[in-house]
């Protein structure tokens, strides 16, 4: 009995110490906005998609504030649909608060169509806050 007890905790002692630990240290705050003008001729639709950021390896970020709209500025202002997203390595998700590792990809897409004669101009706009850290090992 007594040399399991002292198997378990030498067994406890190493499965501590072989857990790999990294330290955060604070780099940097970026902030990115972007802001992209354009026209959808006849029932074209638009789908942009443009990276933001990449993770540099050996840091991590946390993604603290996002925001993306898109206006029609001129034209027919009657859509079938507008869909806006981010992306974190090319998976749809909502960024605020998530952790991500270095080479980790954050993008950001809008498509839709307007049922119209002519034409419509467009506006999007987007914003993100990131908070960046080293990962200093122990």
């Amino acid at each position: 009995m007594v040399s399991r007890i002292l198997f378990f905790i030498l067994f406890l002692g190493f499965s501590i110490n072989s857990i790999a630990q990294n330290n955060l240290q604070f780099n940097q705050i970026i902030t990115t906005d972007t802001i992209i003008n354009g026209s959808i001729y006849w029932s074209n639709g638009i789908n942009v998609t443009q990276d933001i950021y990449v993770v540099p390896d050996g840091m991590v970020c946390k993604i603290t504030s996002s925001k993306i709209a898109m206006y029609v500025t001129s034209g027919s202002n009657y859509s079938n649909y507008i869909s806006q997203s981010f992306t974190v390595n090319n998976i749809s998700m909502s960024v605020d608060g998530v952790w991500l590792r270095g080479g980790d990809v954050i993008s950001f897409t809008t498509s839709g169509s307007f049922n119209n004669a002519s034409s419509s101009n467009y506006r999007i706009e987007m914003f993100i806050s990131i908070i960046e850290y080293n990962l200093i090992s122990d």
